[in-house]
């Protein structure tokens, strides 16, 4: 099982704690490829892709709305 994290290198941590999960790109349970972006986050106006760090099927951790923080897990993929 891979862990989909909020990339380190995103926006500034010191600047900006948080962030927010605008969306998943894909539902709990289904197939998702290795590069493919599966979520948007956004910080400070401005939305960035998550990508998954492997082939599987997507469990989705955070929810759409919830705050998420650089470095943290939002989804994994089996």
């Amino acid at each position: 099982m891979s862990e989909i994290r909020v990339p380190d290198d995103l926006w500034d941590g010191e600047k900006i704690p948080e962030g927010a999960l605008s969306s998943w790109l894909y539902a709990d349970g289904e197939a998702v490829q290795a590069g493919s972006a599966v979520a948007t986050v956004m910080a400070e106006k401005t939305e960035y892709d998550v990508t998954s760090p492997a082939g599987g099927t997507l469990r989705i951790v955070i929810a759409e709305g919830e705050a998420v923080r650089l470095g943290q897990v939002i989804g994994k993929v089996e």
